[in-house]
């Protein structure tokens, strides 16, 4: 069976895949290791050359080999580890991406702290800045356009934006602000 299987690679999609997988930047080295193993086995090298040029164990390779021929490609990736999961149901998720968006803190706050929202809904602040990551909420980076109250404010910005896209011959234009 692992012959017809390392036949398959030797000539087929998988190859091209495993080979494509070797060029990626991003793939990380514990699976480019193990689709170099994968291609050695497949080119018809030895487990003792393969762990020679790969500097792996005889198990490592035999492990890899049968994961390939069990489950393809897709094998090669890591399997779930055991051990206990984050523990956060989708329901507290969804609860405090709709209360982000969708609430705003008492007065005079602006914005949520991670802080205050884990007290408001009696969850752990460390929570709060899981779900925040996960669906990249940033509630104190404000993410709107703040107008003027003045009359002459559109005419007075189209000067300022004028002068920095086009300024006059030999000026020098500075930029001040509060800041």
């Amino acid at each position: 069976m692992f012959t017809t299987t390392m036949d398959r690679v030797r000539t087929s999609e998988d190859r091209r895949t495993l080979e494509q997988m070797l060029r990626q930047t991003t793939l990380s080295q514990e699976i480019a290791k193990r689709v170099r193993v994968v291609l050695a086995l497949a080119d018809g090298a030895s487990y003792s050359t393969i762990a020679a040029r790969l500097a792996c164990t005889d198990r490592f390779i035999a492990i890899w080999k049968r994961r390939f021929v069990e489950g393809g490609v897709l094998a090669l990736a890591d399997a779930p580890r055991a051990g206990r999961g984050h523990g956060m149901s989708a329901a507290l998720a969804a609860k405090i991406v709709r209360h982000t968006l969708q609430t705003k803190p008492p007065a005079p706050l602006t914005h949520w702290s991670s802080r205050r929202l884990a007290a408001e809904l009696g969850v752990a602040h460390t929570t709060v800045t899981t779900v925040w990551k996960r669906h990249e909420l940033k509630p104190h980076r404000l993410e709107r356009y703040k107008g003027s109250p003045d009359p002459d404010f559109e005419t007075k910005a189209a000067d300022i934006i004028g002068l920095h896209i086009d300024p006059p011959v030999n000026a020098v234009v500075f930029c001040v602000d509060e800041n």
